[in-house]
């Protein structure tokens, strides 16, 4: 059973949730309506089988200290995480700033003197964001991606190497580089007569290492994202033609060699896979991106449809394993257009092995209460995960949640659509820990690891500190 397709006395009704009433909350008279509709259909809907409750109320208490967040020696913030433009990197509890005073850091790599810090030089800093609507490069005249060597106390020692930034879409941190994703070309669909012709964006990807000095990625290329084996996963173009739309095959490539390539497969162009990585907070860990980490990207796909004049539109989103095609891996659909569904979808993450990936979401049977919680996934194929649910907070109660089909909040499955983040996720050396952020503020903490919670002061305390605002 889902949000959308309910059952009632043979009675197939169809609900389409509003996008008007994203950021609306039930009001009492709603409450009593869902009681009243509730009661009338508990005979006649069989509810699926409820997920188990949330983990961490009734978990064992354990301390910062415990968890290593007491005094870590770096902290990494996403600004996603923090309601600013910045990512932030605090050493020794202190904020890292670049010479300048430039405060944007993409990323930092361990050294045996220190680190080296990537930092994103922009003069006069204003977001600004792709036709998809994610965030990206602030591209101004003079803005430079910077790295230093920066001493283990946060004191910079020397610029190591600088590069000019164009219109990236995103940068990411490898294990031994920063890499800038740059919208290279573009491949036109030839229109048929009066239609409107599609266009699909290639990229090139380029950046510099710990050193300092320029590496150079994947070009014109679909999309690439680096792979567990410390080689790329390369999304190649083929051809493409007004019929069968972009062409393509996806290769594993490692030091010039190409250890595997899928079949010949296509995609239209006006449905083209828009991937994109998954954001955590580090703890005395630099933020490598999640493929390299997990062997999983996260994922957007809109399914044109022609004939929809535009009435309805859903986009499918998941994490999935870029070594296969896209199309048929997301596992969630929410009714956005992708843009909307992949500011949705940052709030999601991805932690663990390429063998064993965790996945950060909320959480529901689809007409019971909503949660925050992690999915573990484990290999069946290379391309199929058995997958396990466990709750850790709860987000929702039923009676709010099934409020929240009637009045159009929830789409596909999700229900607090309005919230910037149901919960931070701060990867350690031990493992996860999840800080409840439901309801604009920051609550308990929950150590995957340990299987303990943390007390909410204790994590406003450590949010205040590092900057983390939900």
């Amino acid at each position: 059973m889902s949000y959308n397709n309910l059952k009632i006395k043979g009675i197939k009704m169809r609900m389409v949730p509003l996008l008007s009433a994203i950021s609306s909350r039930p009001t009492k008279i709603m409450f009593a309506l869902v009681a009243a509709v509730g009661l009338s259909a508990c005979a006649v809907i069989n509810p699926p089988k409820p997920l188990p409750l949330p983990v961490a109320p009734k978990a064992p208490v354990t301390t910062l200290k415990d968890a290593g967040l007491a005094h870590p020696q770096t902290v990494w913030v996403p600004a996603f995480y923090t309601g600013g433009r910045d990512s932030l990197l605090f050493i020794n509890g202190k904020r890292y700033r670049a010479p300048n005073g430039a405060g944007n850091v993409v990323g930092f790599i361990p050294t045996p003197t220190g680190y080296s810090v990537a930092v994103e030089n922009v003069p006069s800093p204003a977001e600004i964001t792709n036709s998809y609507g994610m965030p990206v490069g602030r591209i101004q005249r003079g803005a430079r991606l910077e790295v230093f060597s920066v001493t283990e106390t946060g004191k910079t020692l020397r610029e190591l190497g600088s590069l000019r930034l164009r219109r990236a879409t995103q940068v990411f941190q490898t294990k031994s580089a920063f890499y800038i994703q740059d919208l290279s070309g573009r491949v036109r669909e030839g229109a048929l007569g009066n239609q409107a012709q599609g266009v699909a964006p290639l990229f090139s990807y380029y950046g510099l290492n710990a050193e300092g000095h320029r590496v150079s990625g994947p070009t014109n290329v679909l999309f690439a994202t680096p792979a567990p084996n410390g080689g790329w996963i390369e999304h190649i173009l083929i051809g493409s033609n007004p019929i069968t739309g972009i062409q393509y095959r996806i290769l594993v490539v490692k030091d010039g060699q190409v250890l595997r390539s899928t079949a010949k497969g296509s995609t239209p162009f006006r449905a083209q896979p828009i991937f994109f990585h998954s954001l955590s907070a580090f703890v005395d860990l630099p933020p490598v991106v999640d493929s390299e980490r997990t062997g999983m990207t996260l994922v957007a796909v809109h399914y044109y449809n022609p004939m929809s004049q535009g009435n309805v539109i859903v986009t499918n989103f998941g994490s999935v394993n870029p070594e296969y095609p896209a199309v048929g891996q997301p596992g969630q659909s929410i009714q956005m257009v992708p843009g909307q569904a992949i500011a949705f979808a940052l709030r999601e993450a991805l932690f663990g092995t390429p063998g064993a990936p965790v996945i950060v979401r909320q959480m529901s049977n689809g007409v019971g209460p909503v949660y925050v919680g992690y999915k573990s996934m484990y290999h069946i194929t290379k391309s199929t995960y058995h997958q396990t649910w466990t709750p850790v907070f709860p987000l929702v109660s039923g009676a709010a949640s099934f409020a929240g089909i009637l009045t159009g909040a929830n789409a596909g499955g999700q229900e607090v659509v309005n919230a910037k983040v149901d919960a931070f996720t701060l990867l350690t050396p031990k493992g996860a820990v999840l800080i409840n952020a439901d309801g604009n503020q920051i609550g308990a903490g929950y150590a995957l690891y340990a299987k303990a919670q943390i007390p909410s002061l204790d994590m406003q305390q450590f949010a205040a500190q590092y900057g983390l605002m939900p």
